[in-house]
């Protein structure tokens, strides 16, 4: 969905992309200047002008521009991020381009951060739009817009710096591989992630992609992670077991000989996980009627 298809009466202006120069702004390593070029001084078609050079925050500076959170940055492999701030008529936006270590993560960021909901837009990968803020992932960055008031003016702006910022930026549109190894049936729309640490509050359990599902009347989520060596299950079932909270596992679901466990979560309910070809596999809020369904997709990863 095109943002200026969900608002009437707002015109989208095509774009021409002229490169500013920027400067380095704090870090505690060598910057990607403005954005890699990103940052047009003017941006004609939109009236829109840059008000002053772009900073970029390097590594563990990112503290000194957002104020708090900034270990969820660093757990998806953040790198910098550039900033400049775009004023015309009655508007003035934000643009941050978060830059990471991998296109995986990247998008493991903006699926962390993307709404319930949300109102989808066809830019890079995917992006939303929530009335004020216009976010989306293009290979290893993740391009953050956002107005100081909400109006058919901002709405305006924000699609056409989102149609520069598009257009400039170079990488892959296609989600993470492993997402594809997901079963499409009954996936509720937009719910898939990929959680770069503690998944269900363990500490080794990282790097976690999940989807959730329709079943009945309840939502069951399947989550997924590489494990070829078998580490990350063998000491997830270590802190369970000193945790005292290990259930009953169901019998017949295939995954590799007693490489597989049940723990009951007062919170997520019976989870159900395990080794399965090199990948730790399973459900949560697992339930008996969802058996067959885990196991068609579990042989699937075989």
């Amino acid at each position: 969905m095109r943002l200026g298809s969900a608002l009437t009466a707002v015109a989208i202006a095509t774009l021409a992309i002229l490169v500013g120069c920027g400067e380095k702004g704090g870090g505690d390593g060598a910057g990607d200047k403005d954005g890699g070029g990103l940052f047009p001084a003017r941006i004609a078609s939109g009236g829109l002008q840059r008000v002053a050079e772009p900073r970029t925050f390097v590594g563990d500076s990112l503290w000194e521009y957002i104020d708090g959170g900034a270990e969820i940055y660093h757990s998806y492999g953040f790198v910098d991020v550039s900033t400049a701030e775009y004023k015309a008529a009655a508007v003035e936006i934000v643009a941050d381009v978060y830059r990471f270590a991998t296109p995986e993560e990247a998008y493991g960021l903006y699926s962390y951060m993307r709404p319930d909901d949300p109102q989808v837009l066809d830019l890079g990968v995917q992006g939303y739009f929530t009335g004020q803020t216009l976010e989306f992932v293009k290979g290893d960055r993740i391009v953050r817009l956002t107005g100081f008031v909400e109006s058919a003016a901002t709405t305006a702006a924000l699609d056409t710096l989102a149609r520069h910022f598009d257009a400039a930026i170079t990488g892959t549109t296609a989600r993470p591989a492993t997402l594809a190894l997901f079963p499409a049936d009954g996936m509720i729309p937009n719910t898939d992630k990929m959680v770069a640490a503690t998944f269900l509050g363990q500490a080794e359990l990282r790097q976690v992609y999940t989807c959730d599902y329709v079943f009945g009347d309840q939502t069951v989520t399947l989550f997924l992670s590489e494990d070829k060596s078998g580490a990350k299950f063998l000491r997830w079932r270590e802190d369970v077991a000193r945790g005292g909270t290990v259930a009953e596992a169901p019998a017949g679901l295939p995954y590799d000989e007693g490489y597989y466990l049940a723990v009951n979560d007062d919170f997520y309910g019976l989870i159900v996980g395990g080794l399965c070809s090199g990948y730790l596999a399973g459900a949560i809020n697992f339930s008996p009627a969802f058996q067959t369904r885990l196991t068609d997709w579990l042989r699937s990863l075989k």
